[in-house]
């Protein structure tokens, strides 16, 4: 199960790995509770924090955005008919039934997470062939796993709906920019300037948003910045689009 402890004393448990554990031992352990129950409530608090800062599988597809960067081609684009999450809101249920139904942690056993970690650790060789694959299916649908398919980042998407931690829009700062930075760097696919800086949103709301901070070191006016989202959003009148 993917867990540690901090100085040998504080137990950290991937909440995915503790409910397929749970179910499948039939009990739930206090390292468990406790390891999991305080990714749970940062997750809350934060957002989906760890997709955008810890992910391992994050930084090779950061790798393989900036390598299509150099091709005029490079960009993100949106993913046509793919359900942003929706699949993996289906996996994750899988897993869930699998783990009570089959007694195992399917997941811990298969994930690509884990598998990226023993490739880069141990240099396994099947790790080291689906970081390969990873890699080739990136370049023709960016981020295909984060956007629709991670169980862990279906779980993460349900908790942190309401995390206050946000990429919040400078009202300071006069909307309708042309460069388009923060949507071209988005590596989720959301489409910064056009729904949320241009409509003059107090931040960036979209619940595929995994505050990485892409957009914000992209931006060259300073416009978007990582903060905590106020108690009670200003509501502000949208400014026209770009002619």
């Amino acid at each position: 199960m993917p867990a540690t402890r901090w100085l040998d004393v504080v137990p950290f448990v991937d909440p995915l790995a503790a409910i397929e554990g749970a179910l499948a031992a039939r009990s739930l352990t206090t390292d468990m509770l406790i390891g999991a129950g305080m990714l749970v409530a940062a997750a809350a608090i934060c957002g989906p924090v760890f997709c955008g800062w810890v992910c391992p599988l994050g930084l090779l597809f950061d790798l393989s955005a900036a390598l299509r960067r150099r091709w005029p081609r490079g960009r993100m684009q949106t993913l046509p008919g793919v359900p942003h999450r929706g699949l993996g809101l289906g996996v994750l249920a899988f897993l869930a039934a699998f783990a009570w139904f089959g007694r195992l942690p399917l997941f811990q056993v298969v994930s690509p997470i884990g598998l990226v970690v023993q490739a880069v650790v141990f240099q396994a060789a099947g790790g080291l062939v689906l970081v390969a694959l990873v890699l080739l299916i990136d370049g023709f649908w960016p981020r295909l796993w984060c956007r629709a398919l991670c169980p862990s980042g279906a779980l993460y998407f349900l908790i942190s709906r309401r995390g206050r931690l946000r990429v919040r829009v400078n009202a300071a700062s006069p909307c309708g920019s042309h460069c388009r930075q923060c949507t071209l760097r988005c590596p989720m696919g959301i489409r910064v300037l056009e729904d949320h800086v241009q409509r003059r949103q107090e931040t960036v709301g979209d619940p595929q948003c995994i505050r990485c901070g892409a957009c914000v070191e992209s931006c060259p006016g300073g416009r978007l910045q990582l903060g905590w989202q106020p108690a009670r959003p200003a509501v502000r009148n949208a400014c026209p689009a770009d002619p």
